[in-house]
């Protein structure tokens, strides 16, 4: 009973970690117009003069305000001198390459586990 739950367990934990930490954020060099108008990223991370952050998708500029779409759906626009920061999500090659390196071992452990209870199943243990 237990192999049963172990490879439950087993496997959410992979796919959380697979599915996740593969991306970070990079602080990008000023002005934020620049940022967004030339490198047109698709989410970017905005900390504002009021020490808030928020993330947005589909941003670009329009005049002296940024606009985006905030994490309701709602259509944003930041007056571009309420702006601090402004990173952009990249994808991380080291975690990647973890991420590839943990799937692949942790399929092999997920084979083998459910080979093993496969067995003393047939054996009638």
């Amino acid at each position: 009973m237990r192999g049963p739950i172990a490879l439950i367990l087993l496997a959410g934990s992979l796919s959380g970690c697979l599915g996740s930490g593969l991306k970070s954020w990079r602080v990008q060099p000023p002005p934020p117009a620049n940022v967004v108008s030339e490198q047109h990223p698709k989410r970017i991370r905005v900390s504002r003069t009021d020490s808030t952050t928020i993330v947005l998708r589909d941003p670009s500029v329009i005049g002296d305000s940024l606009v985006a779409v905030d994490p309701g759906g709602r259509r944003l626009a930041i007056p571009l001198t309420q702006v601090t920061q402004v990173e952009v999500e990249k994808t991380d090659g080291g975690k990647v390459m973890f991420g590839v390196v943990g799937g692949v071992a942790g399929a092999v452990l997920l084979i083998y586990l459910i080979g093993n209870a496969l067995g003393h199943v047939a054996q009638g243990y």
